[in-house]
């Protein structure tokens, strides 16, 4: 096949691919924001309202927003754009979704195919598809955007493959 694409029987590859960390970083962004926005919202509205009456308060409220809140920021993109699985995912890698619903994930340097025993998750995120795979207490992230697949038809079947919430 002229575009390194393969679907022999129920086995499911993707094309090659690189994954820019800053994807990993928006996942991040979106599952923490999502369940801690209060941590950050609550100081500097208590801190507005209270530098109604004193302004050293709103310069405090200030402070954080323009300084400390950006700082923080700065330092969870840093940490999600290092992880282990987004730096895994900036080299050359395919995906194999195998007639048993494991997955392989292939790079040059070797192949690494997800236990029998593992629990795996699919969801999808902008033009992606994330696959979790949580074993022994460990959890891996794979992202494959949906570009990577032959067809739509295989992106669609690997994603209702995995997905038992159905």
């Amino acid at each position: 096949m002229s575009h390194n694409h393969s679907h022999n029987g129920n086995a499911i590859t993707t094309a090659s691919f690189a994954v820019a960390p800053s994807v990993h970083a928006a996942m991040a962004t979106g599952r923490i924001l999502s369940r801690y926005w209060w941590t950050a919202a609550i100081p500097v509205a208590v801190l507005l309202a209270i530098g109604l009456s004193d302004w050293r308060y709103a310069v405090t409220a200030l402070a954080l927003i323009f300084v400390v809140l950006p700082a923080v920021a700065m330092f969870g993109w840093f940490a999600a754009t290092s992880d282990a699985d987004a730096v895994a995912d900036m080299t050359e890698h395919s995906l194999r979704l195998n007639p048993d619903n494991t997955i392989s994930t292939i790079r040059p340097e070797n192949i690494h195919t997800s236990p029998a025993d593992a629990h795996i998750s699919v969801s999808l995120f902008r033009k992606n598809i994330v696959v979790t795979i949580s074993h022994n207490g460990k959890t891996q992230r794979i992202i494959a955007p949906v570009s990577a697949f032959a067809t739509q038809a295989d992106a669609a079947e690997f994603y209702h493959r995995l997905d038992v919430s159905e």
